[in-house]
C-alpha cells in the first residue's frame, strides 16, 4: 500500500495521530489521512525516510556548490 499526497509535489511528512492508539496517519501539510493500519505504517515511515534522504542530499548540494563554483 502507498501514500498519496493531494498533490504529487506536496512535502509534508506523514505524523502518526498520537491521541489514539493506532489512529489515522496523516500529512502535515495536505492533511490527508489513511488509516492506522500495519502497512500504512510501514508506507508512511518509508516515505518519511526517503523524503529526509532526499533533503540531505539536497543541502549536501548546496555545500558542494557553494565550496566549487564551476
Amino acid at each position: 500500500m502507498d501514500v498519496d499526497h493531494l498533490t504529487p509535489d506536496c512535502t509534508g511528512r506523514w505524523e502518526p495521530d498520537r491521541s489514539r492508539r493506532r489512529g489515522p496517519w496523516r500529512c502535515s501539510v495536505c492533511e490527508v489521512e489513511y488509516p492506522g493500519t500495519p502497512l500504512t505504517r510501514i508506507s508512511a515511515v518509508r516515505e518519511n525516510l526517503l523524503g529526509t534522504l532526499l533533503r540531505l542530499l539536497e543541502a549536501d548540494g548546496r555545500t558542494l556548490r557553494i565550496r566549487d563554483p564551476e
